[in-house]
């Protein structure tokens, strides 16, 4: 019986060492890239360039692991990179990064055709493309709730102010006293074509402090055009 254990356990941690020395083979990226407009330090928009990157194999590793380097190359011929650890997001499991007029040969964010190429560390590097229209939408601005606002009720309705050249709205939240997004990424986006939103039961907590954002889209498909408000901080009340 002992001999038998003996040789399950050399077999287990023959397995472990085979699987820890075992290459990831990329075989997707994703890449998605778009103008944004945010507030700057002073509150005057600020025009970015965003890349997303989504990168997938066949273990589902955690990408930095086996990404060697990720490369842009812009449509004037600037080439730029992203920090596999800096820009990578663990809420989103994917790359990003912002650029700005100052990043580029030209000194002003190109549109045109936008390439990334993903080489790991073994195998063979992939490229993907996508087109981006150099415009931007103005700032949009919460009317409601105000900054520092307390006493906010369960179900409040957002508002904010139309944003000219805006098709769609997407909701932010963060739950600031669990540090965990509310609506954020993925299947807990919240999008409306309208300029106000109700928030239903349950989604707020009582006595919590939350952040919100309005983010302002142009565009169906991936609305490339965007521009986001201020973050608005407040606390709900008690129920």
């Amino acid at each position: 019986m002992k001999a038998r254990i003996a040789i399950v356990s050399i077999v287990v941690v023959l397995l472990s060492f085979l699987a820890g020395n075992s290459h990831a083979v990329m075989h997707k990226v994703s890449f998605n890239a778009w103008t944004q407009t945010d507030p700057g330090p002073t509150g005057l928009p600020e025009n970015k360039l965003i890349v997303w990157v989504e990168v997938v194999d066949d273990q589902m590793s955690h990408p930095p692991d086996f990404v060697n380097e990720i490369k842009v190359t812009a449509p004037d011929g600037s080439i730029l990179y992203l920090d596999l650890s800096k820009h990578w997001d663990p809420w989103d499991k994917a790359f990003n990064r912002a650029f700005i007029d100052t990043d580029f040969l030209g000194g002003v964010i190109p549109g045109g055709n936008y390439s990334v190429t993903v080489t790991p560390n073994a195998g063979t590097a992939l490229t993907e493309t996508d087109n981006v229209l150099a415009k931007y939408l103005p700032l949009p601005v919460v009317t409601y709730p105000t900054q520092g606002q307390v006493n906010v009720p369960e179900t409040p309705t957002f508002k904010w102010n139309t944003v000219t050249g805006a098709t769609h709205y997407r909701i932010m939240l963060f739950n600031d006293s669990a540090k965990s997004p509310v609506y954020f990424f993925t299947f807990r986006q919240k999008f409306t074509d309208l300029k106000s939103y109700a928030i239903p039961p349950g989604d707020l907590k009582p006595n919590t402090n939350y952040s919100m954002r309005i983010e302002a889209r142009a565009g169906m498909q991936d609305m490339d055009i965007r521009s986001r408000s201020l973050w608005i901080s407040f606390t709900t009340g008690s129920w």
